[in-house]
This record gives C-alpha cells, structure tokens and sequence, in this order.
C-alpha cells in the first residue's frame, strides 16, 4: 500500500475537468488500496481538502490568508507523509492571466523534499497558432513561467496528455512522456433506449463544450452525402455544456436543420451520458488532432470505442504536424478516406474499457522506480 497526495487548484465537483481527473484519479487509487490525500490548493469555498482509504481528518478554514492556507497544507503533507505528491496543473487555475509566478517555490516549499510528479494538462497559450501580438506576447510569458516552475518544483518526473506536448517542452530542455487522459464518465454496457429508437437514422454525438475555433462545413454536407448512400436519416445530439461554442451549434443548427435533425440534451448525469455513447454511431471532436489527446471528452468517447470524426487538423505551432499517441482511438479524418472509414466502423461491435486503472497504477509505478 502506498501514500499519495495529489495537488490541484480546485477539487470542487463540476468546477472543470482537472478537478474531475484529481477526484477520479485519488478514488481510483483508494479502489486499489492505497491512501490518497486530495488537496484544492486555490479553491475558495467547500472542501478543498479530502481523504481518501485513510482515517486520517483535517478541519479546514476556507478563507485562510495564502500563507496561512499554505502553512496548512504543509502540515497536512507533513502529518500525511506521503511516498509521491502529484500536481495536477493547469496554468490559469493557479494564476491571473496563467502566469502564477511563486505557485512553484510555494509548492517545493509545502513539500519539502518528497518526490514529486507533475502531470502538465495544459503548457501555455498559442500552442496552435498566434491569434494576436497579445495572445503571443502572454503566451511568452507564460512559457518563461513555466520554465521557472519546472526550476523550482525539481520533478522526479512529467507527464502530459498528448505528443505535441511532448516536442513543446523538448524545446526548452524538459523531458516529458505521455500518459493518455482517461475520461470522466464511467464506462457502461448499457445503451440508451431513447437514441437506440432511431433506428433508421445515422446517430452522432457532440459531448461538451465546443471549441469556439471549430467549423461545422465541410463535414456537415460529407455528412449528408454519406446518410444519403446508405439510406439513413440523419441526426446530431449535444450532450453536456456547449460553452463558448453555443453560437455555433445555433448557426448550424439554422443552416442544416432542413436535412439534419438536431437535439440539444444539455447536462445529465454520467449514466446516461455512457449510454448515449453506447447508442450513438459516430462521436464529434472539436479539439484538433495534435492535441485531441488532451480532450477528455474525446477521452471518453474512446473508452466507449466510439469511432471518432476529427476535422480539425492545423499544425501545431512551431512543432508542426503531430499524429497522437500510438493506439489511440478511431480517428476518422476528413480526408480522401472519410467514406471509407465511415462505413468500416458503421455497426462495428465495441470494446468498451476505462483508461483510469492504467493511469493510476503508472502513478504507482513511478513510486517503485
């Protein structure tokens, strides 16, 4: 049995999706046996503090002084004396404008000499290309921080999500890996009755938010073409929160509603989001195929060995062109073999597997090591 801490901005359930990985991860770990201490070190309200397999407790002030929410956590680290502490981090959750300039010699300095592993979800901005001299300018900036807290919280070792990621931090004298997201909507057999009706029709499933730089044309009328060659209606479902991309679902959901029905589902819980996926033919990524190892609702998706539809496919900024990690998924591309693929996995029989127990015995391989 092993003693993890894992270090995150927020804990708080539905806050983002770090916060649901962290949560996830440290039960995950406890399923397995092991103590786990699960700490929101931004967080401002609730329990920023939990543990998980263990009898150990803590009374919590939520609206402690930084030093003193720091002097906290380190008597928590301290009297929890755990093997490994793993930072969960994403830029702008610890910081205004993602530049949290002390967050890392506040880290090194909570605790003290234990190993640590950081799991990078997100570098910097103008990863996928320079929208303005002030997007590029702070996305400098935010490099050069993440330089310095590299330099400061000396990790034993980093992950990310995704390769592109990979060849990023190589550029500036880091040595990363991969360690493939895992989704957040645990994995079922069970398929929704509702979407199963539609038997007639082409079902695909948009989950989340959509990425407000994702463009509905050309895949829209690939779509309908398709549909109509194999004698299919054709329909489109969100499930979850649009975010910034409600505006696109609206436009184009003007543009085609002729020849596409859409439903918008909104949020639910995670059991029927699983079945949705069960029930659905095809998924639909927003997020571009460098970096769609980074989308956990791309995650999900593939857990539930949902074939994919990815039509974004920009070079990543000053690293070019980056295929994800071996194995993962089935991509479909909007290319010259779109038809094909569709076709291939159109009532293809699924294997459905979570990512998560993978993910959280590498953790604990990292503390054998």
């Amino acid at each position: 049995m092993a003693r993890i801490a894992i270090l995150t901005a927020d804990i708080a359930i539905a806050s983002d999706g770090v916060a649901d990985y962290s949560r996830l991860l440290a039960a995950e770990l406890a399923r397995q046996g092991h103590e786990v201490l699960l700490i929101g070190l931004m967080q401002s309200s609730g329990q920023w503090v939990r543990y998980f397999n263990t009898d150990h407790q803590a009374e919590l002030n939520p609206q402690q002084h930084w030093q003193e929410r720091l002097e906290r956590v380190r008597q928590l680290i301290t009297d929890f004396n755990p093997g490994l502490v793993s930072l969960q981090y994403v830029c702008f959750s610890f910081g205004r404008y993602g530049l949290p300039i002390h967050i890392g010699r506040d880290i090194r300095q909570v605790i003290g000499d234990k190993p640590l592993e950081l799991m990078a979800h997100e570098l910097w901005t103008c990863i996928s290309r320079p929208a303005d001299m002030k997007t590029y300018l702070l996305g400098t900036l935010q490099q050069l921080n993440f330089r310095e807290l590299l330099r400061q919280i000396r990790p034993q070792c980093v992950h990310v999500s995704n390769p592109a990621y990979v060849r990023l931090l190589e550029r500036i004298g880091c040595r990363a890996s991969v360690l493939p997201l895992f989704g957040n909507i645990p994995v079922t057999d069970v398929k929704d009755s509702w979407l199963s009706s539609f038997t007639d029709h082409l079902r695909l499933m948009i989950f989340g938010s959509i990425h407000p730089e994702w463009s509905p044309s050309p895949l829209m009328e690939k779509l309908v073409e398709f549909a109509d060659s194999i004698n299919r209606k054709l329909m489109i479902i969100s499930a979850g929160s649009q975010g910034r991309g409600k505006e696109i679902w609206r436009n184009m959901v003007d543009q085609y509603q002729t020849r596409i029905a859409f439903h918008e589902l909104g949020r639910m819980d995670a059991g029927r989001v699983s079945a949705l996926m069960n029930a659905a033919d095809y998924g639909i990524a927003t997020s571009p195929m460098s970096l769609i190892g980074k989308s956990g609702t791309a995650a999900a998706m593939l857990e539930h060995d949902m074939p994919v539809i990815v039509t974004r496919d920009e070079p990543c900024y000053s690293v070019g062109r980056v295929e994800p990690a071996e194995g993962y998924g089935r991509f479909i591309r909007l290319d010259d073999s779109f038809e094909m693929q569709m076709r291939k996995y159109l009532g293809q029989s699924r294997e459905m597997q979570s990512r998560l127990p993978l993910v959280a015995k590498e953790i604990i391989n990292i503390l054998m090591k």
